[in-house]
């Protein structure tokens, strides 16, 4: 799994058994990366598997209001996301912010 950036990662204990850490130290030798790649991966399957990630969803919503006029902080405010997530989105797609008071329709 690829992280863009890491403030992204977030370290937290995972307990398991001691014969499952084995074969998936095992798995990690024999394709070159380590357990932590392969938990993370398997993790974000299963999130993937459960539908559309609530960040995948605050993004589009964020990208439409940003073609609408919407401005960063009141899309923040709307979908409840750090400013710097939207600024940073909407950059990401090469969009230029947006003036306060001008969005049309809902965010």
């Amino acid at each position: 799994m690829s992280m863009k950036n890491h403030s992204e990662l977030m370290t937290v204990p995972v307990t398991m058994p001691s014969k499952v850490w084995g074969k998936l130290a095992r798995i990690a030798d024999r394709d070159g990366c380590k357990v932590r790649d392969l938990v993370a991966t398997a993790v974000k399957r299963i999130i993937d598997a459960d539908g559309v990630c609530a960040e995948d969803e605050a993004y589009r919503r964020a990208i439409d209001a940003v073609t609408r006029g919407w401005d960063d902080l009141t899309i923040a405010e709307q979908l409840r996301v750090p400013r710097v997530n939207v600024r940073a989105w909407r950059e990401q797609a090469g969009m230029k912010a947006c003036p306060p008071g001008y969005g049309e329709g809902p965010i």
